[in-house]
């Protein structure tokens, strides 16, 4: 009778892991002794302890990548400047396309339209420094879908250049886009290289 349990539990076992039955069947015909049973379902029990810990180890590799991922969407900031590194002119209520790109970490950037795309939500800082050439004046907004969220004012004399900066920080939600827009009409200078730039980063992300 002892026998018999035993072997309908090696036959379960042997099931569970994958052994083939006949198998087990034969291991069973071929001894009647407690021990060989028992040796049986010991070196079972450890593939499946063995297959666990490799399941265990896949997991945490899975983790680990997936907290790589989130960390590199995280990563989002960009600086550009205008593409010329002289003056250049500006007319009516334009967009400012900066073209000059020396950062744009996550690709948010647009440098062919000056449109800034959020990937994720989350609090962001954006800045604007402007250079105006004499004479008259610029007068820029920091757009957020079409809506004034900062504004910058240059204007000068006809011997000295003008500089001005806003910053501010702003929420915003995925696929939301700001960029920088020329609020007064005429034509007018603004100066290229170092003294006019873009710069947007990504502060704290909104909780996933």
């Amino acid at each position: 009778m002892l026998f018999s349990v035993l072997g309908l539990l090696l036959l379960a076992v042997a099931a569970s892991v994958g052994v083939p039955i006949s198998e087990s069947r034969r291991q069973h015909e071929r001894s009647d002794d407690p021990g060989s049973w028992e040796a049986v379902v010991q070196q079972q029990a450890q593939k499946i302890s063995q297959q666990e810990a490799e399941l265990t180890e896949l997991k945490a590799g899975l983790a680990s990548l997936r907290a790589r991922i989130a960390t590199q969407e995280t990563r989002v900031a960009f600086n550009v400047r205008l593409s010329t590194t002289t003056s250049q002119p500006f007319t009516g209520t334009q967009t400012l396309v900066f073209g000059l790109v020396d950062l744009n970490q996550g690709g948010a950037y647009d440098k062919d339209t000056g449109f800034f795309t959020a990937p994720i939500s989350g609090l962001y800082l954006f800045s604007l420094h402007l250079t105006h050439t004499p004479p008259g004046s610029i007068h820029a907004k920091i757009m957020k879908n079409g809506v004034e969220i900062a504004e910058v004012e240059a204007s000068g004399d006809d011997k000295y250049h003008d500089r001005s900066s806003s910053s501010v920080v702003v929420h915003l939600a995925k696929a939301d886009k700001v960029w920088v827009k020329r609020y007064d009409g005429g034509s007018t200078q603004v100066q290229g290289g170092w003294r006019t730039a873009f710069t947007g980063i990504l502060v704290v992300p909104d909780q996933q």
